[in-house]
């Protein structure tokens, strides 16, 4: 195809995406939802103007421009990346509550300054899909100094609900085996908080966004992009899991594995899927040291590919892709007993506890007795050992850490020897 039809067809998918934004934003505005109304349900707040480009009265006045030219760019890219439409929400709903949290975060600040980042991955998913839904706002309490409120999406078809936020440190929760979509079903469940939520007996699955491993402000893009798309990557599994699936024993760290050997099978299989990859690529203690921590008795890593083969024999008994793990997986490579940390390599793994915290039950404080408890004994005595001379955790772990764990892994919590 000549440059000149590739721009005219360029030319032409952007407008037909400029008539469809402005079909949507245009009945939203017919049914007296607010442009922010509007932007929050598109997961597009960042196509808002800011104050700093428009001169506003008010410091509570809300911004009142759209980028659409932004947005549409935004949307065409999408599109050339996935092939398929963007999903624009069926419906949009808004309560006269305020979401509460369902995590133990103090909403902090969205992802990289500002940037929109779940919200948006979870309807890019749901386009890829092909996943129809619709979604429910709140109304945020005028006291409330969360950066970014909850959002519930729902999956009608799919009978799941997603509530997701953008706030930093925020956990994106997924409900199986909804079948009452009547919004005053919606909205009990949005009034309750993470202690309530949790005491329903209710099907769910929590997906956490990746940290980034360096602390401050320094930012770096190709990081960011390799965590966006692995949770784009979670969320695409967890919608498509079945309330069964949901259900199974130990499915989050059979769905790591999984996770594993996908980023394997996409490094071009130059080397052996064995317990030495997963050592050397991240999964570490999540899988390998987890495993043989919980499984013990029953052979460790082996086990946790033995039920993750079965996991796929009982659900994916068709992919030829997922059962080629039982040849790819080279079990008996045993690697070498090399446990040396480094300052970097221990900076990982205190992330990775964190997330492990962030996804298990938050009661109990992230902190050196956590530590101790939760298979990272052995960061918490190498740091005794070889970083403070003996003394206290304290300093070590302010400088390995950047703000975000630091607010939950604070001195007040601190379990001194």
């Amino acid at each position: 195809m000549l440059d000149k039809d590739l721009d005219r067809e360029k030319i032409a998918l952007k407008e037909d995406i400029k008539l469809r934004v402005n079909v949507i934003i245009g009945n939203f505005r017919k049914k007296g939802l607010s442009l922010d109304k509007i932007a929050e349900a598109l997961g597009a707040q960042e196509f808002l103007n800011s104050e700093n480009q428009i001169r506003r009265t008010s410091k509570r006045e809300k911004p009142k421009a759209f980028d659409i030219v932004a947005y549409i760019d935004y949307i065409y890219e999408i599109e050339s990346k996935i092939g398929k439409k963007y999903k624009f929400p069926d419906s949009v709903d808004v309560l006269d509550i305020d979401i509460v949290s369902l995590d133990n975060s103090e909403f902090l600040k969205t992802e990289s300054n500002g940037e929109v980042t779940r919200k948006q991955a979870i309807i890019e998913v749901l386009s890829e899909l092909g996943i129809n839904y619709s979604t429910v706002l709140g109304k945020r309490s005028s006291d409330s100094d969360r950066s970014d409120s909850y959002q519930i999406f729902l999956l009608k078809d799919n009978s799941i609900l997603v509530f997701v936020s953008n706030s930093l440190g925020s956990v994106t929760r997924l409900v199986y085996g909804v079948t009452d979509f009547d919004m005053s079903n919606i909205e009990n469940l949005a009034s309750l908080d993470r202690r309530q939520f949790d005491k329903l007996k209710l099907t769910q699955r929590k997906v956490n966004y990746s940290q980034v491993y360096f602390g401050g402000d320094e930012r770096n893009k190709d990081a960011d992009d390799k965590k966006q798309e692995l949770y784009k990557n979670r969320i695409k599994r967890s919608v498509s899991l079945t309330e069964a699936e949901a259900k199974e024993e130990y499915l989050e760290r059979i769905d790591l594995f999984i996770e594993a050997y996908n980023k394997w099978l996409a490094g071009g299989s130059n080397v052996n899927f064995n317990i030495q990859w997963l050592v050397d690529n991240g999964y570490k203690s999540s899988v390998y040291g987890w495993s043989n921590d919980n499984f013990s008795n029953n052979g460790g890593i082996r086990y946790l590919f033995k039920i993750t083969l079965d996991y796929i024999k009982k659900y994916h008994p068709n992919d030829t892709r997922l059962n080629n793990l039982f040849n790819d997986f080279k079990v008996e490579d045993i690697p070498e007993r090399n446990y040396g940390r480094t300052l970097d390599s221990a900076k990982e793994e205190l992330y990775e506890a964190y997330e492990v915290w962030q996804q298990g039950e938050q009661d109990k404080p992230f902190n050196y007795q956590w530590l101790r408890d939760n298979n990272y004994r052995g960061l918490y005595l190498w740091s005794q050992r070889n970083e403070t001379g003996g003394r206290n955790f304290d300093d070590f772990y302010r400088r390995l850490i950047d703000g975000t764990v630091a607010k939950n892994f604070t001195q007040k919590n601190i379990l001194n020897n």
